[in-house]
């Protein structure tokens, strides 16, 4: 898997690098950091770089569960589970890193507006993901909610990772199935991550409350009646889970009703995930990626790392195909 992390000097930008670093471990992928000089008479790129190459490199145990970690028990009390598939990977996790394997980085620097070479950068190499954080340098507009980030989110053709706080490990991946065909691609890639990590997942799909002159009209339907259900929106719940499950993915659904955004958020709350997925469309007609309202939401007010992943564009190599 080829990687490409953005590098700002920021301290969200260090989180991201240091999330990122950790997927990157445990895939074996190859890295690529990326840092854009925007005024060549401050460039501190040389020790940006150096910080951002130490940060990757020091993630060297895969599906590390350390001290002071985020996660919590509230998995153990899991309700609704479409079965129990494997057997714990954690010998297969405790072998990994320890060959002397080290990941493979390399860095770049770019001169002009971080959006425009970000861009150029992710979708004229061989990238199969960018990792951001969600802000730039202090003193300056937001990096990720101003111009530049959701520049970059929307014309980025290849899955994109944000990342706001720093999490010690992932262990627990909410994805989201949003009821429509993007989701399947989200679902696959993110399984491959889920699957390399060791991680448990919960598939959710969100539904908007009847209209009140529905209510009690059996409309808001439980997760086995839903589950029984011909909808197209059952069906990708359920492709969601028995993909995750044929790779030996223990794996959980959940349905909630109510405002999508807010369920999902609430769910990430609730659940003490580590990281959401969220499959992304665009618009009829116009080629480059839109971000949708659900996604932008849940991006926007989510501190959780959010990767979002667009459809017909995502690039397996062999090295991440082998998990």
């Amino acid at each position: 898997m080829n990687i490409l992390m953005c590098a700002d000097g920021s301290k969200n930008s260090e989180n991201a690098l240091d999330f990122g670093g950790i997927i990157a471990n445990c895939v074996n992928a190859k890295v690529t950091i990326l840092h854009i000089i925007e005024n060549p008479k401050k460039d501190s790129s040389k020790e940006i770089l150096k910080r951002a190459k130490e940060i990757v490199k020091s993630k060297d145990v895969c599906g590390d569960d350390t001290p002071g970690n985020s996660r919590d028990d509230t998995d153990k009390n899991s309700k609704k589970s479409m079965g129990k598939n494997s057997k714990k990977k954690a010998d297969k996790n405790s072998k990994k890193n320890k060959t002397g394997n080290s990941i493979d980085i390399k860095i770049k620097t770019r001169k002009g507006k971080p959006e425009v070479k970000i861009i150029h950068e992710a979708n004229n190499g061989d990238y199969d993901m960018v990792v951001l954080g969600s802000h730039g340098i202090k003193g300056i507009k937001s990096f990720f909610f101003g111009d530049v980030a959701y520049r970059v989110i929307e014309h980025v053709k290849i899955p994109v990772l944000v990342v706001r706080k720093k999490r010690k490990s992932i262990s627990k991946i909410l994805m989201c199935t949003g009821g429509s065909k993007y989701a399947e691609e989200a679902i696959q890639f993110g399984g491959k991550i889920a699957k390399a990590m060791d991680a448990k997942v919960c598939v959710l799909h969100a539904t908007p409350n009847p209209p009140l002159m529905f209510t009690g009209l059996g409309m808001d339907e439980s997760l086995e009646e839903f589950l029984k259900t011909d909808t197209t929106e059952a069906k990708y719940l359920k492709m969601g889970a028995r993909i995750l499950q044929e790779k030996g993915i223990d794996t959980d659904v959940e349905l909630r009703h109510g405002l999508p955004p807010d369920e999902i958020l609430d769910q990430a709350e609730e659940g003490n995930y580590d990281m959401i997925v969220m499959g992304s469309h665009g618009m009829c007609g116009i080629r480059r990626f839109l971000l949708g309202n659900v996604a932008y939401s849940v991006v926007k007010h989510t501190t959780l790392p959010c990767l979002l992943v667009k459809p017909k564009r995502i690039r397996f190599l062999s090295s991440f195909d082998e998990y």
